[in-house]
């Protein structure tokens, strides 16, 4: 029996089609894709006036893209977002 199962996963592991890498853009050409961040941080906001707030934010997490030519990696990303009301920014 455990010979049978031996060989059984040896052909399907055998028989098995590996992804194709995902072609690589020649120099200066562009190549289209989109992209989820799952990120998670803290934020600090702090009061500039009576209707005045500014908060920056420190973000990090995992980026998965996807596409007909996305590169073959994932990516972890950091980030840190200034923000202020009354810049607008």
């Amino acid at each position: 029996m455990r010979l049978i199962a031996c060989v059984g996963l040896t052909l399907i592991t055998a028989c098995s089609h590996a992804a194709a890498p995902a072609s690589e853009a020649a120099p200066g050409q562009w190549q289209s894709f989109t992209g989820n961040w799952i990120a998670t941080g803290r934020r600090s906001t702090i009061r500039l006036g009576l209707d005045r707030y500014a908060s920056i934010a420190d973000l990090e997490g995992t980026m998965l893209l996807s596409g007909a030519n996305r590169p073959a990696r994932g990516f972890r990303g950091e980030a840190i977002v200034f923000n202020d009301t009354g810049a607008g920014a």
